[in-house]
């Protein structure tokens, strides 16, 4: 059995459905938004109703970088390395490669 990704909503729908988001984050004092409504493993995530009916489940932060219009083909880095947190100034669209030497460097600081 696959498992479909649910398409991404239209462009226009983004600012809807983050407009959503926003009464709900806690901001933390390190400037993170915690978004306490739903979470994957890691990540925090939001259910939307599709045109097709059923509910579709997305990562905010990716929400974040598709309505900025840079996510294609790229990756969602969280700058403060926080996967939960869900503020667009922490969110950066990096590629695959980009992402994977950020944390890379990271996991050395963090050895050294």
């Amino acid at each position: 059995m696959t498992t479909e990704r649910p398409p991404f909503p239209d462009r226009r729908d983004y600012i809807v459905i983050l407009a959503g988001v926003l009464p709900h984050v806690i901001v933390e004092d390190n400037g993170c938004w915690s978004w306490p409504r739903g979470h994957n493993d890691q990540y925090s995530t939001i259910r939307v109703r599709g045109d097709d009916g059923r509910r579709h489940m997305y990562l905010v932060h990716r929400l974040w970088i598709q309505a900025r219009g840079t996510a294609a083909g790229r990756e969602a880095h969280h700058r403060c390395l926080n996967k939960g947190c869900v503020n667009p100034a922490h969110i950066v669209s990096v590629t695959a490669k980009q992402h994977r030497v950020e944390h890379a460097r990271i996991r050395h600081q963090n050895a050294a």
